[in-house]
């Protein structure tokens, strides 16, 4: 059964999600489409929160916010020379998940998800300007 409805039951999801990709142009839209996704959705873009050990009291956890909304390992992926066969590899990852999205049996992906997969990675982007290195991360 779960098969048989293929996407289906994920399509308001997906189309939101595609609405925002779009508007990210129009930072009050974004924010608003960001927001929705977090209050409707439980989809946090920006930052994760979570719980971990406290580093000075091992027997208590304590929260931790940490930044999100990349889908390669760092900001570093995003901008240095020698990362550009990931970041091709990534696009055509991206482009190809979203191809399956809208037909299982697909071989490579169309046109139109090749751009749409280029405006996810320029989000993705746009947001890795503002994350912290590894270093200062630490």
């Amino acid at each position: 059964a779960i098969e048989a409805a293929g996407v289906a039951p994920m399509k308001e999801l997906l189309d939101f999600c595609h609405t925002t990709v779009d508007s990210m142009d129009d930072r009050a839209a974004l924010a608003k489409n960001l927001g929705t996704l977090a209050y409707r959705y439980g989809i946090s873009a920006f930052i994760g929160i979570g719980a971990s050990p406290d580093k000075m009291d091992s027997d208590h956890s304590i929260a931790q916010v940490s930044q999100g909304g990349l889908g390669l390992p760092d900001r570093d992926y995003y901008f240095d020379e020698d990362k550009e066969e990931q970041r091709t590899a990534y696009k055509k990852c991206l482009a190809k998940m979203l191809t399956l999205l809208e037909d299982p049996a697909a071989l490579e992906a169309t046109e139109a998800n090749v751009a749409l997969a280029e405006k996810v990675y320029k989000l993705e982007q746009s947001l890795a300007e503002a994350h912290m290195t590894r270093t200062e991360n630490r």
